[in-house]
């Protein structure tokens, strides 16, 4: 592979056309193509429809070298690119074992119960190879704290087994890792910034609460 290669990006999500959100995408993939010695000809940026999906994947995958495609894994309804893929390929969804089990140990360590939408995400196309990301954003980054936030918010609300509303975050440091769950109702963007203001007014409370702890743990360390 080399500047010859043609390569091309397609990135799934209404939310980056009705710019709720911005295409972090192409910024991250650009970076890192570029240092490989590989140039993007063209982002494509479509809505999570099954008929746009196909036509534009089956379009770009017959006219370059390389396809990347981004969005719609999630375990919402309109999470559709991984079987309109496989569709399109003529390929088959197959369950793989090690991605429902990582699902279910990080459930379980949260003390949260799995649902059949989150257990959907075990589905990957047959003859494709999974890549394990073991970096999680304190060792890629060698922090000693890290925040997390996430939920369904929407675009269109997420569904019955999950909600629009409940959000969940995630706190680590140097003794231990912690989660909360909290429930929002109301429009996207206003639980959006209530679950924002709660995750960084968390984080103090328990860096005043445990700093003593964190500091004798990073010195162990």
């Amino acid at each position: 592979m080399g500047k010859d290669t043609r390569l091309e990006i397609i990135t799934m999500g209404d939310e980056l056309l009705l710019g709720i959100r911005e295409n972090t995408h192409l910024t991250c993939l650009g970076k890192h193509l570029s240092r490989k010695g590989l140039t993007i000809q063209h982002n494509l940026v479509i809505r999570d429809e099954e008929e746009e999906t196909e036509r534009y994947f089956r379009d770009v995958w017959e006219s370059v070298d390389i396809v990347i495609t981004t969005g719609g894994l999630g375990p919402t309804k309109n999470d559709i690119s991984r079987g309109t893929i496989a569709a399109t390929l003529g390929l088959e969804l197959v369950h793989d074992d090690g991605v429902e089990g990582a699902a279910r140990d990080r459930f379980r360590r949260t003390g949260r119960d799995i649902t059949d939408n989150i257990l959907r995400q075990g589905k990957i196309l047959d003859g494709t190879e999974v890549i394990p990301n073991h970096f999680g954003t304190v060792e890629r980054f060698s922090a000693d704290y890290a925040l997390s936030i996430a939920g369904f918010v929407g675009p269109e609300g997420g569904n019955r087994e999950n909600p629009r509303g409940p959000i969940f975050m995630g706190y680590h440091s140097p003794t231990g890792v912690w989660s909360r769950k909290i429930v929002y109702p109301g429009h996207r963007r206003a639980v959006r910034l209530r679950a924002v203001a709660a995750a960084l007014d968390w984080m103090p409370r328990e860096l005043k609460r445990h700093h003593v702890d964190d500091m004798l743990a990073s010195m162990v360390s």
